[in-house]
């Protein structure tokens, strides 16, 4: 059996010939991802703390792409749109693991672009940290996992995207309860662990 990280490769190595390919999405893991209250008991006894306020009404960790291409979201366009309508954010790069969940716990918000419709890895790092999700709603497979204004918040095109951030953040009791349940719903379901226990499984009557 072959797995696959992306819905439509599925269709695509059948078409070459490839035969029992599953689609196998990416997943979060706990230990690196954190929330905000894991990083706070994570710290108890430990006389450096880390700042845990809310700084920044949006955060997004990444790389910088600047892709024109047709089919292609550019990242740079949505990243500088957001910025400009809402100019309290954070972008960093090179970050990863507790370093990166850090920088989502600081904020409001958790930004995903998915430049080639692809359920990429930020969707699950992101709410794994229990902050809410904002992301495009075009990423293929996403809601056979998730639920669009339940576990996150879903927009399309640019001017949607400042719009349904707007609405967010100016509805503590929405954006939390958004953020809870895409955490609940990642760490239920959509772990690295739950992912090797299919891989396992299945290697069990290959």
């Amino acid at each position: 059996r072959t797995f696959v990280a992306q819905k439509d490769a599925v269709a695509k190595m059948k078409k070459d010939g490839v035969k029992n390919v599953e689609w196998l999405p990416l997943a979060c893991c706990p230990e690196a991802h954190l929330s905000r209250k894991e990083f706070v008991r994570k710290q108890l006894g430990d006389p450096l703390r880390m700042d845990l306020t809310e700084q920044w009404d949006w955060a997004f960790v990444g790389y910088m792409q600047d892709n024109k291409a047709e089919g292609y979201n550019n990242r740079i366009d949505y990243l500088d749109a957001l910025q400009k309508a809402i100019p309290n954010g954070r972008i960093a790069v090179n970050r990863f693991f507790e370093a990166m969940s850090l920088v989502y716990c600081k904020a409001r918000l958790g930004f995903n672009i998915s430049i080639k419709k692809d359920l990429n890895m930020r969707v699950f790092e992101v709410l794994s940290t229990g902050v809410p999700l904002l992301t495009n709603r075009n990423v293929h497979g996403i809601n056979d996992l998730f639920d669009e204004d339940v576990d996150y918040l879903g927009y399309e095109g640019i001017d949607d995207m400042v719009e349904v951030a707007k609405v967010a953040l100016n509805d503590e009791t929405f954006r939390r309860t958004i953020g809870e349940n895409g955490f609940n719903r990642v760490r239920a379901s959509h772990t690295y662990r739950h992912r090797m226990e299919t891989i396992c499984e299945a290697m069990k009557h290959a």
